[in-house]
């Protein structure tokens, strides 16, 4: 099961991706931080070790998750972005999105490449 609560109960789109660094993680919590912390944590694991991070970002704007991390940014910071802002980045996550989906990444050689 994903790291992510809302959306594994409806299924998330990445449940048969293998080698996500989220899903190795001992307290996801740390996706979910509490009130007044800064959820450096869960960001860390996100932009250091993930390839498909506009994807999963992508998936959180596409199904309006207002809370926890995804692709490396809190829902406070996604609710600030322009709507402009938004369809940018999600161009980019739904390439990636398609990608994955026919199988054209390698997840774990994606892995290797930003290291893994």
């Amino acid at each position: 099961m994903h790291t992510h609560r809302k959306a594994s109960a409806a299924g998330h789109p990445f449940d048969d991706v293998p080698g996500l660094p989220c899903r190795d993680v001992d307290d996801p919590d740390v996706f979910w931080p509490d009130t007044g912390s800064s959820g450096k944590e869960g960001r860390d694991v996100c932009n250091t070790r993930c390839a498909i991070r506009a994807a999963c970002l992508t998936f959180a704007l596409d199904t309006q998750q207002a809370h926890g991390t995804w692709g490396g940014y809190a829902g406070t910071t996604r609710k600030g972005w322009s709507l402009a802002a938004r369809k940018a980045i999600a161009n980019v996550g739904r390439t990636q999105l398609e990608l994955i989906e026919r199988g054209e990444i390698d997840v774990a050689l994606t892995l290797s490449e930003v290291g893994q």
